[in-house]
């Protein structure tokens, strides 16, 4: 494919996703908190490796299921239990796939005492020299794992770990 046919990818892909949810706005909260110990992460077996002194700062995380792959989060807003807005990468020099990073932006608001909505904004970072069709085929396969990721987390808070695995 000759260069003409590559794109510049710095322009990042915004994907939002949005969900009711059957479970007090905290309940939700702290499944995204990486400081919690009910963290959706920690209870779906991921190792910690490096934690922030309170929920915001930099987490590193290893998923037992990839041992190899080591997650960052830089938590950039945190404001519980309305918000958390963080920074996802790999701990590595060597790309993994075509993401480089990705922000991802939650928020929650109270819809009754024991229900809330969870809206989902992720932006993303693809590496460079990807052709049209590449991004395109990034977009799609994106919004398929936003929404994976925010009906998981709604299965989770509303039925347990083990259910939301079961999603993804």
């Amino acid at each position: 494919m000759g260069v003409a046919n590559r794109l510049q990818t710095d322009q990042p892909i915004e994907i939002e996703a949005g969900l009711d949810v059957e479970a007090p706005i905290e309940r939700v909260m702290d499944l995204l908190d990486f400081a919690a110990p009910c963290n959706a992460l920690r209870e779906r077996g991921f190792f910690f490796m490096e934690e922030a002194e309170g929920s915001k700062g930099r987490f590193k995380a290893v998923d037992p299921n990839e041992p190899d792959r080591v997650f960052v989060f830089d938590v950039e807003t945190f404001d519980w239990p309305k918000h958390i807005r963080f920074a996802m990468q790999f701990d590595t020099d060597e790309p993994i796939g075509s993401v480089r990073r990705s922000i991802c932006d939650f928020s929650l608001s109270a819809t009754g005492p024991d229900t809330c909505h969870l809206k989902l904004v992720e932006t993303t970072f693809l590496v460079e020299g990807l052709s049209e069709r590449d991004v395109r085929t990034e977009r799609a396969m994106l919004v398929l794992l936003a929404q994976q990721r925010i009906t998981s987390l709604c299965i989770h808070a509303t039925r347990g770990v083990d259910a939301a695995m079961a999603v993804g």
